[in-house]
């Protein structure tokens, strides 16, 4: 009886590691899926900046055709709208790139922690091997002695 009780809670015990190991992982694998998700929402939004940049370049740039006025006010307009694009579209891209460097950055994360949890599951397992292996030579041994009495 005491020898179930104890077999019982071994496999208890595997359970509720079994149990704990899933539920970090899924948190985890739901952390780094929502910080993925986040980051792919930064960069859409970047992507839109950028366009609505393009949008007013090509605003500046009809407005110049339709107007007659000074051809040199317009050319100093387009100049500065160019020149503010411009800017835009390097800081666009420097949050493109940014963003690209922490998506790396966390895919790698997310491998290292994948080969990991892996690693530990392999441990646990030789670990729960041993015990078995330790809980059948104590049978046998409990039975060799009940036979000798």
């Amino acid at each position: 009886e005491s020898k179930n009780r104890s077999q019982s809670q071994t496999n208890f015990d595997h359970s509720n590691q079994k149990r704990e190991m899933e539920q970090i992982s899924h948190e985890d694998t739901a952390y780094l899926k929502m910080t993925i998700k986040n980051l792919m929402l930064e960069l859409d939004e970047a992507k839109k900046l950028l366009e609505e940049a393009k949008a007013e370049q090509d605003l500046a740039q009809r407005e110049k055709e339709q107007t007659q006025t000074s051809f040199a006010e317009l050319l100093l307009e387009k100049e500065r709208t160019i020149s503010e694009n411009e800017k835009k579209m390097a800081d666009m891209q420097r949050a493109s790139y940014m963003l690209r460097e922490q998506f790396n950055q966390l895919q790698s994360d997310l491998e290292n922690e994948r080969r990991e949890k892996e690693r530990t599951s392999n441990l646990l397992t030789e670990r729960c091997r041993k015990i078995k292996q330790e809980l059948d030579t104590a049978k046998l041994v409990t039975e060799e002695a009940v036979k000798n009495l």
